[in-house]
């Protein structure tokens, strides 16, 4: 009969009552990995799990916290097999609208800190900026201004996220308690901030990011806009035609409005071969986040 062999009580490891420690993985994000592992084959419950994206009852903020826990453990031990079937699944699931509109902030923070490592290793841009995106959307959410503060302050390494925060913040004026909770230095950028971007100078113009501009750079080499499907077009042209205007607020909603693109998108998609859904939406990506950059580089000379 198998024996379980004599520990000692005195030692890390030794017994339930001191556990081994593993540095910067919680209990929960390690009972995820095992349940792939343990648990029963016939349980409905695990057989549901496995089924992946394409059951849609696993488009959970909780199944995809299971997926990004088996994900990053994955990854961190080697297991290029599991990591891969568990990075489908979030895949999937991070691509979609309802995702990013109910997403709880921890697993945004998580989620980018994934995307962050594996985009690094592999150029997978796409669930990067999938996952930044639904992050946006939620520091532009002035419910969530908590988040939005705690980017500002950390200062995190995403540019994109970073600018965003900053003009989040300037948004709520000098007399929210987000700025009250802010040091006396922080504050005082803020303020110069506000007479510097009032109006928004030229060197940030939001020109790019017009309709007009975004047609025509997504046009083909001759200028023949027609190379767009139709359906795409018209939902381009309802749905964005009407700004950005220049100014802090139309800033901060910038990743809102591309959003509801995304959703008429998702409602009316591409069927045409080119994907024209995605590669507009790819552009606006690459358009937002060029002015983000340029405004962390005007803040950037601004405290120097």
């Amino acid at each position: 009969m198998f024996q379980l062999p004599q520990t000692s009580e005195g030692l890390e490891g030794g017994c339930d009552m001191k556990p081994l420690p593993l540095p910067d993985i919680s209990a929960e994000q390690f009972r995820n990995l095992l349940y792939i592992f343990c648990e029963s084959p016939v349980d409905p419950g695990f057989l549901a799990f496995v089924s992946g994206a394409a059951n849609k009852q696993n488009h959970s903020s909780e199944a995809f916290r299971r997926y990004l826990d088996i994900a990053s453990l994955a990854r961190r031990y080697l297991m290029q097999e599991v990591e891969a079937w568990a990075y489908a699944q979030l895949d999937v699931i991070a691509s979609t609208i309802a995702f990013s509109e109910r997403v709880p902030i921890a697993q945004l923070r998580d989620a980018l800190d994934y995307a962050k490592i594996r985009s690094g290793d592999s150029n997978d841009d796409e669930f990067m900026r999938n996952i930044r995106n639904s992050a946006a959307c939620a520091m532009c959410n002035t419910s969530r201004s908590g988040y939005c503060l705690e980017v500002y302050r950390k200062k995190v390494f995403d540019r994109f996220l970073y600018g965003l925060s900053y003009i989040c913040v300037l948004s709520l004026g000098y007399e929210s308690k987000e700025w009250r909770a802010l040091t006396r230095e922080d504050r005082a950028i803020l303020y110069a901030s506000q007479v510097r971007l009032s109006p928004v100078p030229s060197f940030l113009s939001l020109q790019p990011l017009l309709y007009t501009t975004i047609l025509r750079e997504s046009a083909d080499k001759d200028g023949n806009v027609s190379s767009l499907c139709l359906g795409i077009s018209t939902t381009l042209t309802s749905t964005w035609s009407s700004g950005p205007a220049e100014g802090l607020m139309k800033i901060r909603d910038l990743p809102l409005r591309r959003r509801r693109l995304a959703k008429a998108f998702e409602t009316s998609p591409c069927q045409c071969s080119k994907r024209c859904d995605k590669k507009l939406l790819s552009k606006i990506d690459w358009l937002m986040e060029i002015f983000l950059n340029d405004l962390c580089a005007f803040r950037d000379a601004l405290i120097q």
